[in-house]
């Protein structure tokens, strides 16, 4: 609403409005900026934990099948 005043003519805007405007939006760049960065570092996080998590279960995967294999031999 207050742009539509602004563009009739019927609202100006003081010098001291137009920083203040042009800061938040700063901060809001910043903010989305920052929203990205964090969003690559928590992907990059989730990717890495699944990498540990798949070496994990093939770790407990080799150690059943060595354990069924000295079992097996150890029976003959």
């Amino acid at each position: 609403m207050a742009i539509d005043q602004i563009r009739a003519g019927k609202l100006c805007l003081s010098s001291t409005v137009k920083q203040i405007v042009r800061k938040l939006n700063d901060l809001y760049k910043s903010s989305v900026s920052s929203c990205h960065h964090l969003n690559l570092r928590l992907q990059r996080w989730f990717v890495d934990k699944q990498k540990l998590m798949d070496r994990i279960n093939s770790i407990t995967a080799e150690k059943l099948i060595f354990s069924h294999a000295v079992q097996m031999v150890s029976e003959t």
